[in-house]
């Protein structure tokens, strides 16, 4: 099926993004419940907005690369996922909750460059990192209370962030290090970019 339901009716997905020039793994763009059969994603609550200015940098689009079996094996549930891009237009992409429930990951495209990342005073001890070929930054939260970790790879003319928070420790005791984790899923992103 090419083409996702949003609220009974179906969209013709492939039509609206060649007409904008913006076509991309048949992703459905509406406003309501969307249900699609394209990728690992069952359905996003809400709309998929389109690339902007502030993210349209590249073709890839972290909610709908992945099948389900992807997203699991990197300890996600692939059946509860959010899209980043209705809460915050800069940011186009999806979080997933970690299978236990305590910590949750998120692929995100901006438009920035990578060494944008290595800025101390903006990025809490920001490194230098090559994940699978690609240079990139790695660089961990700032509250110790809520561990996170995030990756920062390239992606044509954008970045993809790959980001692990623990919401909970005790629940997430399969993600004792945030950036381990980051670092797994970045490696496993990273073959899937477009240069």
């Amino acid at each position: 099926m090419r083409g996702g339901a949003v609220d009974g009716g179906l969209l013709d997905i492939d039509r609206h993004y060649e007409a904008s020039g913006q076509h991309q793994f048949g992703v459905a763009v509406g406003v309501g419940h969307c249900e699609f059969a394209t990728s690992g994603v069952e359905h996003i609550d809400g709309p998929h907005p389109p690339p902007n200015h502030w993210n349209d940098g590249t073709s890839y689009d972290p909610c709908f690369g992945y099948s389900a079996e992807q997203i699991r094996s990197w300890g996600l549930d692939p059946s509860k996922v959010t899209d980043v891009g209705a809460q915050d237009p800069q940011l186009r992409g999806c979080q997933w909750k970690g299978l236990s429930g305590g910590w949750t990951a998120e692929l995100t495209v901006a438009n920035t460059k990578v060494s944008a990342y290595l800025d101390p005073e903006l990025y809490n001890n920001p490194q230098p990192i090559t994940v699978a070929g690609l240079d990139g930054v790695i660089y961990q939260g700032r509250v110790a209370s809520v561990p996170s970790c995030t990756v920062i790879l390239p992606s044509q003319q954008a970045t993809v962030a790959v980001v692990v928070v623990v919401v909970d420790v005790q629940e997430a005791q399969d993600v004792p290090d945030p950036c381990a984790k980051s670092k797994q899923v970045a490696a496993a992103v990273a073959p899937t970019l477009p240069k």
